[in-house]
This record gives C-alpha cells, structure tokens and sequence, in this order.
C-alpha cells in the first residue's frame, strides 16, 4: 500500500489554480470515479513512482471493499483523493502490511494493545494532491479529512489505521492532524518512501483532545467550517453503500455513460 502522499513542498507557491471553486465527493461514481482514480494514479506516480500495475496490485484485492473521497474543482477535474479500505474478506491493508517487510511485526497483538477492532477498523490507504495545486493543499487536504471523518463518525466507525510518510505525516501534525505510533513500530522503506510509518487513531479520543487543543481545526474536521468555497456532501450521502451497492452503482453509471456515448 502506498503511504499517504499529502504534498509535502507546500510552500512552493508558484503553481497556478485552474479554479477557485471546489466540490467534496463522498463514494463518486461514473466520470467523477475515473477522474478521482486518475488523480490517485498521478499523485503517487509523481510522488512515488507507483505504476498503475504497482497501484492494482496493492489495492485491486481491496477493490470491492473501497471507496474514494475526492475534491473536483468546477469542471469536475479532480485535484485530490483520499482511497478507504472498509473491512472486507481481505482484512485492514495496513494491518496486514506490518506482519510484512520490513517491520514483521505481530498486527493481531498490535490492534489488542491499542483497542484497535479490525473488524470496525477503515484504512486510509491513500491520500494525495496533484503537485499543480500545491498551493491549494492545506485546503484540499483538510476538506478531505473532514469527509474522512464525517464519513466515519455517521457510519459509526471507532478507529482508523495508515501507512503516513514521515514527511506528510509531519505536515499533518503541524496542521494539528494527529495519528499514534504502534508501540515498537519505527519508520521503515515502504513502495517508493524512505521512510513510512504505521500508525492508527481512536477518533473519538483524537477528537476529544483536538477539541480542546484547537477548536477551529476541530469544527473544520467535524463540520467542515472554513473550507472556503467547497461544496460540502449531504448528511445522507455520507451513509457508505455496501460493497454489492456500490458495485451496482459503479455499472448503472458505466452503462448510463454508453449510452450517451452511442
């Protein structure tokens, strides 16, 4: 699994914004689908040099128990995503990467010791901004976590897991995003990152304590407040489909699509 690739050169601010209009998407389909994958494939081509046979390989298992979360500006091109492994036949990705190289570490007694159910668990297994909005990626990158929380909190979800590099894992702390560390769990090489780090959050703790230590950054999560010119998804949409529902809903927009094409 590629690490979360939250650009980390933010203050370059030399790149240009197409738009200054945005949209937030919970679970797209159709031509917002292939426009989100297609911002996840460059992202970590650019930030990596992940291949889309790289990108299949870690998450094509996943596929039927994912969903994306994406960011489009007004012409419905989307500039970041964010890919969450619900629990599925295959497990939790990030889980199940630390019984691997180069950490071989024991995930079952891990998730015991930090209250972790990996039954309830999400993974967030990518999240990224295409380097040409730079600029705009503390914005970007904020309206996706908020609907990574409002998605978890009205799905009832307790926990999250995530492979973080180190350096967007610091850009997220200093943006007052906070994961914990698996307990003798360092920063290993990890598909195209010096250094990746698992890692994990009790959301109700984290957002206790983000409460209290920065209101403003915890009603942007929780409520979205501050993210100027973003349409926000509806309370009902943040209710994820099923796998079945949401492999239907992928085909009905694939065969709408044809179609308009014939």
């Amino acid at each position: 699994m590629s690490p979360i690739a939250t650009i980390s050169n933010i203050a370059d601010h030399g790149a240009k914004v197409r738009r200054q209009s945005w949209t937030l998407h919970v679970d797209p389909v159709g031509d917002l689908y292939e426009s989100a994958l297609d911002c996840e494939r460059a992202v970590f081509l650019q930030a990596y040099g992940n291949t889309v046979d790289e990108l299949t390989t870690e998450y094509g298992p996943y596929d039927e128990s994912s969903f994306l979360i994406s960011v489009t500006d007004d012409s419905g091109y989307t500039v970041g995503v964010c890919r969450i492994i619900t629990p599925g036949a295959f497990g939790t990705k990030t889980l199940n990467d630390i019984n691997a190289s180069p950490w071989f570490a024991d995930s079952a007694r891990l998730a015991r010791a930090c209250g972790i159910d990996p039954g309830k668990t999400w993974d967030i297994a990518t999240l990224g901004v295409r380097v040409e909005y730079r600029t705009q990626a503390p914005m970007v990158t904020m309206a996706l976590l908020h609907g990574v929380m409002a998605t978890s909190r009205a799905n009832a979800v307790p926990s999250l897991t995530a492979m973080l590099d180190e350096r967007a894992r610091r850009v997220l702390s200093f943006m007052d995003v906070h994961f914990s560390t698996f307990p003798g769990v360092e920063a290993g090489e990890y598909l195209g990152s010096a250094a990746t780090r698992p890692l994990y959050m009790d959301i109700v703790k984290s957002l206790t304590l983000l409460r209290q230590a920065n209101p403003i950054v915890y009603r942007t999560l929780t409520l979205g407040d501050g993210l100027e010119g973003m349409i926000l998804p509806t309370r009902e949409s943040l209710r994820i489909r099923t796998a079945e529902q949401r492999t239907a809903a992928r085909a009905n927009a694939v065969a709408e699509l044809s179609l308009v094409a014939g």
